[in-house]
Formats: C-alpha cells, sequence, structure tokens
C-alpha cells in the first residue's frame, strides 16, 4: 500500500500521486513546503491497515537521518513517531562501511526513536558467513545493538523496483543462444519487462551504455522511459542514433522508446 507515489517528473519535479489518484506535478521545494498536507494520508493508510491486520511491516525509504530534512521525512521519522512502531535497521553490507551506518543511524536518531530500536539486519553477505561472526559480536557488544540476522546475497532475478536493483540479477548464459541488449536509458521505466528474458536460460540479456556494444547482441530493446526527450538527446549524445537507423539489428521498442523510434 502506498498512499503517496512519487514519480520522476522532470528536473527538480515530480508526479505526485495520492491514493491512487494524480494531483499533478510539484517541485521539489513546493513539496517539502506542503508536506503536512500529504501526513493525513499516510496516517489514514495506517489507521485502515491497523483495522485488519495484526503486523504491519512499514518500509522506509532511504536514510531516516538526514538531519536537514527529518522534520519532513513522510515514510520514516513520522510513521515511526507518529504511532511509535518497533523499528528494524537494514544495512547493505554490500556497499561497504556497514558499521559505519549502523552506529551512525542509531546514534543520529531521536531519542524516543532510539529506545524503539529492536535489532539490525546485515543484507547482502556475499562468501563465508563466518568471516563476519566477529562483526556480529561487534555490533552487539559496542553498539549494544542486536543482530536479528545475517542474509546472504542471491540474485533474486524478479521484482525489480528501480534501476539500482535491476542490475542485481546473475544469468547462467552456459544454454544461451541469443544475446539481448537493452540500453539502459538514464530514466529507464518498466524494469519487470525484462523479468522474462532474465529468467529464460536461453537468452542472455545484457544492460548497454555505448553503440560499441550493440555489435555483439543478435537484438537491441529501446526500453521505456520517464522523460522521453532527454532520453532522446542521450541517444543521441551517446551516438546511438546512427546504429538504430541502420536496421542492421532486430530492434524492439517498448512505450517511450517506441515515440524515441519514431
Amino acid at each position: 500500500m502506498n498512499p503517496v507515489l512519487l514519480k520522476s517528473g522532470g528536473k527538480s519535479k515530480a508526479h505526485i500521486i495520492v491514493n491512487g489518484k494524480s494531483i499533478g506535478n510539484k517541485d521539489v521545494w513546493s513539496y517539502y513546503r506542503d508536506i503536512n498536507t500529504l501526513k493525513p494520508f499516510a496516517s489514514l493508510a495506517f489507521k485502515k491497515l491497523q483495522e485488519t491486520y495484526e503486523c504491519i511491516v512499514a518500509e522506509g525509504a532511504g536514510s531516516p537521518v538526514e538531519l536537514n530534512l527529518m522534520d519532513r521525512d513522510l515514510s520514516n521519522i513520522y510513521i515511526a513517531d507518529e504511532f511509535n512502531t518497533k523499528i528494524v535497521f537494514v544495512a547493505d553490507i554490500q556497499r561497504g562501511g556497514v558499521f559505519a551506518s549502523i552506529y551512525g543511524v542509531y546514534q543520529l536518531l531521536p531519542e524516543k526513536l532510539r529506545q524503539n530500536v529492536i535489532g539490525v539486519i546485515v543484507n547482502k553477505f556475499q562468501g563465508d558467513m563466518t568471516l563476519f561472526d566477529e562483526g556480529v559480536e561487534i555490533i552487539q557488544e559496542r553498539f549494544g545493538i542486536k543482530v536479528l540476522g545475517v542474509v546472504p546475497f542471491k540474485p533474486f532475478n524478479l521484482g525489480f523496483e528501480d534501476s539500482a536493483s535491476i542490475m542485481n540479477y546473475i544469468q547462467d548464459t552456459q544454454k544461451a543462444i541469443i544475446r539481448v541488449g537493452v540500453i539502459r536509458l538514464p530514466h529507464i521505466s518498466n524494469f519487470t519487462d525484462f523479468e522474462p528474458l532474465i529468467t529464460d536460460p536461453e537468452i542472455e540479456l545484457v544492460f548497454i551504455s555505448n553503440p560499441s556494444e550493440l555489435i555483439n547482441c543478435h537484438a537491441i530493446i529501446l526500453p521505456g522511459t520517464k522523460r522521453v526527450i532527454d532520453d532522446l538527446n542521450w541517444l543521441r549524445q551517446r551516438g546511438f542514433e546512427k546504429a538504430l537507423k541502420s536496421k542492421k539489428k532486430v530492434i524492439i521498442a517498448i512505450c517511450g522508446g517506441y515515440e524515441m523510434m519514431f
């Protein structure tokens, strides 16, 4: 359930959808200025879920301790404070700096919310799990935060939610007979379009950013985009236009990609 949804609407702007209905575009300053008008929608959504369910998982977004924005943090601080929720940290060890991340976030939380932290999950651990046994001890003994679990990194290959997560897939290409290249537009959208290709053992899927990479592909996908004109200019600046117009490859265009082909 996402009562307040933000979609990229242009430079420094977002398209705002409240309870499934568009309320138009706002620049970032107007959005933050009017944030208090959106809080009742988030609150009502939480209360409605409380009427039906015994347990609610309120997934946050980004860091909860951006100090200059904490009073306007709708998805993390507001919900945790308004409903006095229990708090679980999820720390991505793959990015590095996991100890500083956990300790820093904990210390920067308001005192009231710090009391509600019940533990941390260390996510995306690669390699021998026993190598982090000492890490668990450090977090629990020195930071005073319980480690609820260490989750190994496993490629799920389904349910991409953004342009960062789409690169987390891993394919076994031993049986692949077709190589499909998806042009990785800066504002690429509709990530789930490519899931069937990733799960097909006869297809190798690659995301490409330069025209030189087209040579080794049997087919090219020009995907959807949140900002058609900006990504069309990007294609031209990168030199994709000549290669796409040559029609030497099979080209499949989707949504905004089809507009760019026109």
